[in-house]
């Protein structure tokens, strides 16, 4: 759940249910103003950011030629 504030501050929260309520990102805290949160599917959301897999890594080829 992500919205504004009155004040113009931005805040990000991740809620699990059942679980619990994270707030992730809070434009008054230092580091955490801005930043990608990943959720779901993170092998399609990183090959469309990263321009691949981080997976790739745990393919046996790939290590035998690195």
């Amino acid at each position: 759940m992500a919205g504004f504030n009155k004040d113009g501050s931005h805040e990000v929260y991740t809620c699990r249910i059942p679980g619990e309520v994270q707030k992730k990102r809070d434009s008054k805290e230092k580091g955490k103003e801005y930043g990608a949160s990943w959720v779901g599917q993170v092998d399609v959301i990183s090959r469309i950011v990263l321009g691949f897999d981080g997976r790739i890594s745990n393919l046996k080829f790939i290590n035998d030629i690195v």
